[in-house]
């Protein structure tokens, strides 16, 4: 069923919890996973057959859907996009900046235009760097005892110059909501990546993937499909009309023209009778005035 982006709240997901491997699992699964249920509206937290997901489990899932070779070291947009629609393979492909291998991404925004759309009903990943964040106290800057690394961070609701930030570097189980964090310290946190007409970054609609969503876009493609034939048979009917119209008219001026036709081939059968009959023409002509002056006279007065 549709979700509400202001109500729902998806879960949590620890990159050093219930550490199973010896291995941090990146933050960017992390935050991609808490991203996926804001888009799909938790029903990826789902298997097929309606049993419920860990986020541990899936988080550990790291080299069996990305490859031994993607076991240690920072992880990309691409390789969240990879991820996340392992789980789900009806989803489409994440909108993500274009500046990490393989450079397919298509979503160049720069902060302002981000933090506008997290503001809207949108949730993102954003990459940035923690020590880029000038107020120490500031909850990116307080997770580690060095703040200079690459990180990643799944940001929502942006309202009153701060947004709920969902950073995977604590402790926390699945139902912890996150952190407010200042609209200030996200912008300083994200100049570590892209640049400033296309910053680090993924984003997308808030409920928009799930099944209700889904089978709307569905029913509104099927009726402007209808919509377009209905269109075409429209057009197709007029035009039908229009020629129908014109042979009509066609039509009554070749009766006009056969009904002069025969009016002049009587004419000319009456000439060619009296021709025939060998009178006299000029006695033709007196009777024919007689006759007309009989009928004069005989015009009441």
């Amino acid at each position: 069923m549709p979700i509400d982006p202001q109500s729902y709240v998806p879960p949590y997901v620890s990159e050093i919890n219930r550490e199973v491997d010896g291995d941090l699992d990146d933050c960017v699964l992390g935050a991609v996973i808490s991203l996926g249920a804001l888009w799909t509206g938790g029903e990826i937290l789902y298997k097929p057959d309606g049993t419920r997901r860990s986020v541990i489990d899936m988080r550990e899932q790291r080299v069996k859907v990305l490859g031994e070779g993607k076991r240690s070291g920072g992880l990309t947009l691409p390789d969240a996009d990879k991820f996340i629609r392992s789980f789900d393979p009806r989803l489409p492909k994440l909108p993500y900046y274009p500046m990490q291998k393989p450079y397919d991404g298509t979503l160049r925004v720069t902060f302002e235009e981000f933090w506008s759309r997290i503001s809207n009903g949108e949730a993102g990943i954003l990459l940035g760097n923690p020590s880029l964040v000038k107020d120490a106290s500031s909850p990116l800057r307080t997770k580690q005892g060095n703040d200079d690394y690459g990180h990643a961070i799944m940001v929502y609701r942006g309202q009153l110059r701060r947004a709920r930030v969902y950073d995977s570097l604590t402790r926390q189980g699945p139902s912890w909501t996150g952190e407010w964090v200042p609209k200030e310290d996200l912008q300083q946190f994200s100049r570590a990546y892209g640049d400033p007409t296309a910053i680090g970054c993924a984003l997308i609609e808030i409920g928009s993937e799930t099944m209700a969503a889904r089978e709307q876009r569905k029913a509104i493609v099927a009726v402007n499909a209808l919509n377009t034939k209905l269109s075409a048979l429209r057009r197709q009917y007029d035009t039908l009309e229009s020629e129908r119209s014109k042979t009509v008219e066609e039509l009554v001026q070749a009766n006009l023209r056969i009904s002069t036709l025969a009016a002049d081939l009587e004419s000319a059968e009456s000439r060619i009778e009296i021709l025939e009959s060998g009178q006299n023409l000029d006695e033709v002509r007196k009777a024919a005035r007689q006759s007309f002056k009989d009928d004069v006279l005989a015009i009441p007065a």
